[in-house]
């Protein structure tokens, strides 16, 4: 493992020789801390996102002792921790009452009688828990998050993803944890209805594609993420893959049937219609054989019927916008 020299300041306070003044200075001191190093292999990608409009270059998480780090981008600077050193006067000299030796010439040099108190020791503590939030791998430098979460962007031209670390920033509504997921999600361009879901160990993967800017169903991507936030324990626990495909084959059909009744004046309404119902209720069946019940897919089926009943309407009575 590096060792790296990390300089950091502390106060105390000490009473002096001639002055006979007790007063609180502020000293500078340097201690080796080590940093772990690990190949690529030892740290797996956790998750990876592209998206060139909400981020201009690729972000990488990757596992390491069940704690996720993110690479350090666009920062060029070496590998320091110098957040402990403070800009002031008078800590250009090292105080260090625990020594075994200088002592006396620190106090001859400093006019020190005696340290009444000083809080080096939890200022090394906070030294050494700021290194192990490092790591390098493969000698690049990675940083450890707080609780990372991918969210859906809908408040700009076009849609976008993209990691918020920290809850403060987190969109409730929009977004679910990624850091305790064992599921690759791989978001197609143009079918992202097909995202498939399986189970691989200490992996994520999440790949939003250029294209993901051309015809784009907001609510499928917020489904698909609210899918995986509730199912995910269970579903992953009896490695049933094959309900996501499902799942996700199905919702692409529905909204395949209700693009087809609103753009296709000579489609049958009967048997258009008839479909998209049979196809609703195979996902609410698959569902109560899941026991994935909740409120919210009540809602989404609902309102999924009403735009059929509201498209064939509008066909009868010749009002419904023919245009793709």
């Amino acid at each position: 493992m590096p060792i790296l020299s990390v300089p950091f300041t502390y106060e105390a306070t000490v009473r002096y020789k001639r002055k006979r003044s007790t007063s609180i200075d502020c000293f500078r001191a340097e201690i080796p801390v080590e940093i772990a190093e690990v190949s690529a292999q030892d740290a797996p990608v956790a998750f990876r996102v592209k998206d060139q409009w909400a981020r201009p270059v690729d972000q990488t998480y990757r596992w390491r002792d069940s704690k996720l780090w993110a690479k350090a981008l666009l920062r060029e600077k070496p590998v320091t921790l110098e957040v402990f050193v403070a800009s002031l006067d008078g800590t250009s000299h090292e105080l260090n009452p625990t020594s075994r030796h200088s002592d006396r010439i620190l106090e001859r040099e400093l006019d020190i009688q005696e340290v009444h108190h000083t809080d080096r020791e939890e200022v090394e503590r906070k030294v050494r828990s700021a290194a192990s939030e490092m790591m390098f791998v493969d000698g690049v430098q990675w940083d450890v998050v707080e609780e990372p979460f991918l969210a859906a962007d809908m408040e700009r031209d076009y849609p976008s993803v993209r990691v918020i670390e920290g809850s403060d920033r987190r969109p409730a509504f929009q977004s679910f944890r990624l850091d305790e997921l064992d599921l690759i999600k791989e978001l197609h361009a143009e079918r992202i209805g097909r995202a498939k879901g399986f189970r691989e160990p200490d992996l994520i993967e999440i790949l939003i594609p250029e294209a993901v800017q051309h015809r784009f169903e907001p609510e499928l991507l917020l489904a698909t993420a609210r899918e995986v936030s509730r199912t995910m324990a269970d579903r992953l626990a009896l490695l049933d893959a094959p309900y996501f495909v499902a799942f996700a084959g199905l919702r692409d059909e529905t909204y395949a049937l209700e693009h087809k009744l609103r753009t296709d004046p000579f489609a049958s309404l009967g048997e258009l219609s008839l479909k998209l119902r049979e196809a609703l209720q195979q996902i609410t069946t698959d569902r109560t054989k899941h026991d994935l019940g909740g409120a919210w897919f009540e809602e989404e089926k609902l309102r999924a019927l009403a735009r059929v009943d509201r498209y064939v309407g509008e066909i009868e009575l010749g009002t419904l916008d023919m245009k793709p």
